[in-house]
């Protein structure tokens, strides 16, 4: 059994949260697989037991919130220093749990610069992440990518497109390294129960057998 630990910005955390499903399904899975496992991300509440896995709760959560960190950050820019809060205390945690293997979810700023040196590293990236990435200036996006390829063992991203996008935007022997080393999947997801399902059938005047 290995400690894996889950380094994310988006987690659910309550049963009204939109926000992270896939990430909570991911940690599942890997719990399934006899792992313990841990996330670090951005909660007021600290830490807290969920069903198989513990939620290491850290700073950052007037941010990394819906309907996303961009989003809330033009409407107030005064939370740039809640990112770098979140930066310094997910950091700090995912360092003192001693993991052998950190699962991040967002490129940036979950593989980069938050999960430590040193440990095997699954890098996933979503959108957010690599919209951000291909506006920086091509020599920051190009140290950041070099530096998330020289430690992590795999790169995933969630659509084609999106791994077309920064290879486009990287040199040609980055975006060669890149290409090798990352694979498209599909972000797991965790569907109710039938009996758990919401009534959406009956509002658009379906029978409850077209469901």
């Amino acid at each position: 059994m290995a400690r894996v630990v889950f380094v994310t910005t988006s987690f659910p955390r309550d049963a009204d949260d939109a926000s992270g499903h896939f990430v909570r399904a991911h940690a599942r899975q890997h719990a399934a697989e006899g792992h313990e496992v841990h996330v670090v991300t951005p909660d007021p509440r600290g830490v807290r037991a969920e069903e198989c896995v513990t939620v290491h709760g850290v700073a950052g959560h007037e941010t990394f919130a819906w309907p996303g960190a961009a989003a809330r950050l033009r409407s107030s820019p005064w939370r740039a220093h809640d990112v770098a809060r979140f930066v310094v205390s997910a950091r700090l945690a995912t360092s003192a749990l001693r993991a052998d293997r950190i699962v991040a979810h967002w490129i940036v700023p979950s593989a980069w610069p938050i999960a430590p040196r040193g440990v095997p590293l699954e890098a996933w990236a979503h959108g957010a992440d690599v919209r951000l990435l291909t506006a920086l200036p091509a020599p920051l996006r190009a140290r950041i990518v070099a530096d998330v390829l020289r430690r992590a063992e795999r790169v995933c991203f969630v659509a084609e497109p999106l791994r077309a996008s920064l290879l486009e935007a990287l040199p040609r022997a980055l975006a060669a390294a890149l290409e090798t080393l990352s694979t498209v999947e599909a972000a797991p997801i965790e569907l109710p129960p039938r009996d758990r399902l919401p009534d959406a059938p009956t509002r658009w005047g379906l029978p409850a057998r077209y469901v």
